[in-house]
């Protein structure tokens, strides 16, 4: 009885901590629980991602592509819900857009992340990054400048 409930415990929806591969596998993502318990965030650790040329002006601007993502925070301000985390955002690496975002966790290894725009949704898995893939990049300052605007 116990055991299962430790099991079910480490199944949990809300249990989203760690770090995690994006769908396209060209960045890794670290979320954690907010200091006060009551979100999560998640923070560009490690992304090979190229400027895309058709981003908008103010990523270009920003000029956030490969190493100068690292320390971009693409999930905030998530709220606990019955399946996961809900009424968050997620900012698109690719387009510099901010969407309405869900997230949850699948199983053991795979999150299934949320964006919506209007009644829209698309769903993504990012898959849980294994202790020898874990990469890490120095912050750029620039991209503290821009996040924090």
């Amino acid at each position: 009885m116990l055991l299962s409930l430790i099991l079910l415990q480490a199944m949990s929806p809300h249990d989203v901590s760690g770090i995690w591969w994006t769908r396209s596998g060209n960045a890794q993502v670290e979320i954690v629980l907010t200091e006060d318990g009551t979100s999560i965030e998640g923070t560009v650790i490690w992304s090979d991602q190229t400027e895309d040329p058709g981003a908008s002006d103010e990523v270009e601007s920003a000029d956030l592509s490969g190493e100068d993502l690292a320390g971009t925070v693409i999930l905030e301000d998530h709220e606990r819900g019955r399946q996961g985390w809900t009424s968050g955002t997620i900012y698109n690496l690719k387009n510099g857009k901010s969407y309405r975002s869900n997230v949850s966790r699948q199983d053991a290894d795979t999150l299934a992340v949320e964006g919506c725009l209007g009644f829209f949704c698309r769903t993504q898995e990012w898959k849980r990054v294994t202790p020898d893939e874990i990469k890490r990049q120095a912050i750029a300052p620039s991209v503290l400048s821009v996040a924090s605007e």
